[in-house]
């Protein structure tokens, strides 16, 4: 993304900004690498530059990871800090689905293990409510 220009003299800098999505061979994203953990240099044509991770790339991090059915498996953040009863640590903070036969949404635990005790309520990674409804019930008449 564009974000400023410079004129020095002759020429224009162009300044920009980037973010890189990372997928994998079924088109799920993967990996988000946002601008501060890459390397976007400066253009003098309005052409995007082409960027790059930097050494700082794994602490700007976000990534998922999937079932063999497709269905998201894992969520973790960047490392970040924080403090719990006192105690700080600093690290990724990962959320874990799991999926019942049928690929639907049974649990999330969230970073904190909040692990709510109606296996229908699930969480985000930032400890979020996603409610979830099961399919009524069928009966067959025989």
């Amino acid at each position: 993304m564009l974000t400023g220009t410079t004129v020095a003299g002759p020429l224009t800098y162009y300044h920009w900004r980037g973010q890189s999505n990372g997928y994998d061979s079924y088109g799920e994203q993967t990996s988000q690498i946002d601008g501060r953990g890459l390397t976007v240099p400066d253009t003098t044509s309005l052409t995007a530059p082409t960027i790059t991770p930097n050494a700082q790339a794994a602490n700007y991090t976000h990534s998922w990871t999937y079932t063999s059915q497709g269905d998201t498996q894992t969520s973790s953040t960047p490392p970040i800090t924080t403090t719990l009863n006192g105690t700080t640590s600093t690290g990724q903070r990962i959320t874990q689905y799991t999926y019942d036969g049928d690929g639907d949404l049974r649990f999330g635990q969230s970073p904190n293990h909040y692990n709510p005790s109606d296996p229908i309520a699930n969480t985000t990674e930032f400890g979020q409510r996603i409610p979830t409804t099961l399919p009524a019930p069928c009966r067959i008449a025989l």
